[in-house]
């Protein structure tokens, strides 16, 4: 029997802290995770929804509503470092 799937476990900022401008892995189903912002759903003419996040990603500059699970925080402070320690 395979084991059971891990609840809780490490998800970066609290899903309550993610605000406007936030850097965020989102996952889309179907393509892997890749780097996006948090941004304002009005700015591009949709609606708010409370349970998701709006994201812009980098590169291609698409825009997607992500479920809350689905958007994980980047943390820039950890890179920065170990970029530093080159």
């Amino acid at each position: 029997m395979a084991p059971g799937r891990r609840k809780g476990g490490a998800r970066g900022k609290a899903n309550d802290q993610l605000k406007l401008g936030d850097l965020v892995l989102a996952k889309v189903k179907g393509f892997p995770a890749w780097p996006a912002k948090i941004s304002n759903p009005e700015d591009w003419g949709h609606s708010p929804d409370p349970k998701k996040y709006f994201v812009q990603f980098f590169g291609t500059s698409e825009i997607s509503v992500c479920r809350v699970q689905a958007s994980k925080s980047v943390d820039t402070s950890r890179q920065l470092k170990n970029e530093a320690s080159w």
